[in-house]
């Protein structure tokens, strides 16, 4: 309980010194394991952290596993750059309660650390369907549409996970249009927000990467129209990278009056 009582209170040090203490009159306790796990973890010692949840897990009598005990083996696992075990005990910990919906966002982000965009797609979409409606925000959606976006136009084949028999020029597209589609909700949600008009003009100027169509025209339009009236350097930026799109697709069309507008 004192052990306990220390590590509820952030005292990880401290609680960890009672728990190997109880360890050493009885190293099957689960209690002391898994507190020492937690510490050691909580404390950034990774490898003992791991060393103890081994114990804990393999080498204790009647442990009850929580959710929070393979939450905090996948942490060490995760900070130990052990990816995909990480991400095992993150899914036993959303097997063993499934109300941890945020996980599915951590998993997400371990599958990004090693370039698996298709899972790491999944899982997000897992994240964001799970929670109720007013908890979705547009930061959510934009979060996703730049995954789909970064799969679409990256030009790296390896971004596509392998064993797919589809054509990847088309997995692609396919990414651009799922990107286009979820910048259009992050829109609706935030109407006078720049940055999903920028987004879908650049998922849509990846669709037409020669501005011959102006698939991108309206969005970077809008997004121009947005920032200029903020008066503000700092948008700068963005509204070089839209006139700039803006300039070069009338430039193709000849109409050189539009052109001298916008550059």
């Amino acid at each position: 309980k004192y052990a306990m009582t220390l590590f509820l209170n952030h005292k990880f040090a401290e609680s960890l010194e009672i728990a190997n203490k109880g360890l050493q009159k009885e190293p099957r306790n689960p209690a002391f394991n898994r507190l020492a796990m937690y510490n050691n973890t909580d404390l950034k010692q990774y490898d003992e952290a791991i060393k103890s949840a081994e114990r804990f897990f393999n080498k204790s009598d009647k442990p009850d596993f929580t959710y929070l005990d393979y939450r905090y083996y996948g942490m060490a696992l995760h900070q130990t750059k052990q990816i995909p075990l990480a991400i095992e005990q993150y899914k036993k910990a959303i097997d063993a309660d499934s109300s941890h919906v945020e996980l599915w966002k951590d998993i997400s982000d371990m599958y990004t650390d090693i370039n698996d965009f298709d899972n790491a797609i999944a899982s997000y979409n897992k994240y964001v369907s799970a929670l109720p409606e007013d908890k979705k925000t547009s930061d959510m959606y934009y979060d996703l549409g730049k995954m789909y976006y970064s799969v679409g136009s990256s030009k790296a084949k390896d971004t596509i996970s392998t064993g797919k028999t589809e054509n990847i020029a088309l997995l692609k597209k396919n990414a651009l249009l799922k990107a286009d589609s979820v910048f259009a909700k992050v829109i609706t949600m935030e109407p006078t927000n720049y940055r999903g008009y920028r987004m879908r003009g650049l998922a849509n100027l990846a669709l037409d990467p020669d501005a011959t169509q102006g698939l991108a025209n309206p969005y970077y339009e809008k997004t121009l129209s947005i920032v200029e009236a903020k008066k503000d350097v700092r948008y700068n930026p963005i509204i070089i990278e839209s006139a700039s799109y803006l300039g070069y697709y009338y430039y193709q069309k000849k109409d050189y009056t539009e052109t001298k507008v916008y550059f």
